[in-house]
């Protein structure tokens, strides 16, 4: 019997969640539902991407193939964390990046994130940056 790897798939609903909650201290009233495996590995994925502090993990049980839910512990937002989630306010631009999260890595998604708020100063406000 093969587990039950679908709570392993990247979520970016729930990376958005944990971004805001995060945002908040990591309070437990702002967590984004119970503690889930999926939650769980969101968070230490996203910890692992440098887009937050705290601490996460799942396990299986001995003799089981069955993953359980271990901590899903976040303490605050990085600065990487932070610009993400200044982008991902933006509507149509979270549309996009929705797209791109499932296909590719949080890192990825950070660099289009970087690129993207270059695009927008340079825009908006006439400021180039290399």
């Amino acid at each position: 019997m093969n587990p039950d790897t679908s709570a392993l798939a990247r979520d970016p609903e729930l990376v958005r969640a944990i971004l805001l909650w995060a945002e908040k201290g990591g309070v437990p009233s702002a967590r984004p539902g119970e503690i889930t495996v999926a939650l769980c590995f969101h968070v230490k994925i996203m910890i692992a991407a440098g887009l937050i502090e705290g601490d996460g993990d799942y396990y299986r049980a001995p003799g089981s193939e069955e993953f359980r839910p271990g901590i899903a512990y976040v303490k605050e937002l990085t600065w990487q964390g932070a610009e993400v989630l200044a982008a991902l306010r933006n509507d149509t631009f979270w549309e996009k990046a929705k797209k791109t999260l499932v296909k590719h890595e949080l890192p990825l998604l950070f660099a289009l994130v970087v690129a993207w708020g270059k695009k927008e100063l340079k825009d908006r406000a006439g400021i180039e940056l290399p």
